[in-house]
């Protein structure tokens, strides 16, 4: 349970091996853009693992690490006790993983975006085509990747759009005869009917709300940001799982979060403890404003879950959180998410039409200790058959 205590848990096996993945990913593809620029040839020797690793300020293990994953593509020839050699043919490159920048920098990379890569590269045959990881900035697709997408005669990108990307900056990559399959479905690019392959939270916000209704709760907050209703925050699903729980009292019920392309208001969290009744239990959205929310319980001193019920739909940082955080397995299925983008990109590219424009990659929820069961509850009817089941 939360107690007040204001330390965050770590599992630091987990994170560190997300770094040295997403830092071993950095040193492949730089080697990679050094063969394409003609730096290294074919079948010419590379500098040792610590030149390398002094040039772009890394660790030698990790240089090691990204040598490796060259050698398996067919990219480079390890030769024992002599050198690495850049291969006599090389796979083209043909595809890119373009993500926003900060997923790649810093200590704790994003978890779920490791799991995602690792799906997006286990799912292209990399003995006749290799991938390439390239970041923008906000707001700067275009000018931190788009002409290097076309100049170097990329074929198809996978893409994970912020709330920031426009058309304006996917439109010149469509008209350059890019395929782009997306990972991360957003309004603004809708009108592009592009091919998206995306984590399916519809369903899990039906059955987290199903889960808490069933366990009891009754008077609870579903905190909804308006901005992010593609993520499967649904208002009609909201409403119709409510419904069914004798629940019509919407606007009591929903809380909207106001939020641009550039922040979210999660301040407006703190008027649940402001209510005449305080709410057992609260949906959120996803881990940012479940952080958010269990600051605010630390500060008040509410426990979670003995006074306080809180669940998201969507969690991609589950060792964050000073509870364990109910919430989809999104983190388990991400790397089902990548091989299936991959392998709707690659369908593309040998020139066949997808079947359908948006495939959803089931969800589920994960019951853990954030919800509690009401014991209060007078329906035990309910109770008792979800435990059944």
């Amino acid at each position: 349970m939360f107690t007040g205590k204001s330390d965050i848990l770590v599992h630091g096996d987990s994170m560190s091996t997300g770094t040295a993945k997403l830092k071993s990913l950095r040193a492949s593809d730089q080697i990679q853009t050094w063969i394409r620029n003609g730096r290294f040839t074919p079948g010419e020797r590379l500098p040792s693992e610590r030149a390398m690793a002094e040039e772009l300020q890394l660790n030698h293990l990790t240089i090691r690490r990204g040598l490796a994953a060259l050698v398996s593509r067919g990219v480079i020839e390890k030769r024992p006790n002599v050198g690495n050699f850049v291969s006599e043919a090389t796979p083209a490159v043909e595809m890119a993983i373009v993500l926003p920048r900060f997923v790649l920098q810093g200590d704790r990379p994003h978890p779920i975006y490791t799991q995602l890569l690792s799906g997006i590269q286990g799912g292209v045959d990399q003995r006749t085509s290799a991938t390439t990881v390239l970041s923008y900035r906000p707001g700067k697709l275009w000018e931190d990747v788009g002409d290097l997408l076309v100049s170097r005669k990329i074929r198809g990108v996978i893409l994970a759009p912020g709330s920031d990307v426009r058309l304006a900056h996917v439109e010149p990559l469509l008209r350059a005869g890019i395929e782009i399959v997306l990972v991360k479905p957003t309004i603004e690019l809708l009108p592009l009917g592009l091919t998206s392959v995306v984590l399916d939270m519809s369903g899990a916000l039906a059955q987290l709300l199903d889960g808490v209704l069933a366990r009891g709760h009754r008077n609870i907050v579903v905190a909804q940001n308006a901005e992010y209703t593609l993520h499967g925050f649904d208002r009609q699903i909201i409403e119709s799982v409510l419904r069914r729980y004798g629940i019509d009292d919407f606007k009591s019920v929903i809380l909207e979060i106001p939020s641009s392309s550039e922040t979210i208001d999660t301040s407006v969290l703190e008027s649940i403890f402001l209510r005449p009744i305080r709410p057992t239990a609260v949906v959120l959205q996803d881990e940012y404003h479940a952080s958010a929310l269990f600051r605010m319980c630390y500060e008040r001193h509410v426990r979670v879950p003995d006074e306080l019920s809180v669940g998201a739909v969507f969690d991609s940082t589950p060792h964050l959180h000073p509870v364990q955080l109910t919430a989809a397995n999104s983190m388990s299925v991400s790397r089902e998410h990548g091989r299936v983008a991959a392998a709707m990109l690659s369908k593309q590219l040998a020139g066949e039409k997808p079947l359908e424009r948006e495939i959803r990659i089931r969800c589920d929820i994960q019951w853990r200790a954030s919800v509690a069961t009401l014991d209060s509850h007078k329906n035990h009817a309910d109770r008792t058959l979800l435990l059944q089941s």
